[in-house]
């Protein structure tokens, strides 16, 4: 897509969802999630590709 004759960057498609399509990335670690209280975990690429896919279509869905 492009916006005035510039390609459109979308963060989660092209960095989660690629990273989540290439064999075992979906597994391997996107971030390292660090809490005060619960412990720290580690996110893949591909919860943070599901995820990000559930934001957008409940964001549709509530018509922004």
């Amino acid at each position: 897509m492009t916006t005035a004759g510039r390609a459109r960057f979308n963060f989660a498609r092209d960095t989660f969802d690629r990273h989540a399509r290439g064999g075992a990335g979906g597994d391997r670690p996107a971030m390292l999630w660090v809490d005060d209280v619960l412990p720290s975990r580690r996110v893949g690429f591909g919860e943070l590709s599901r995820r990000s896919r559930a934001l957008a279509a409940g964001l549709a869905g509530a018509g922004l």
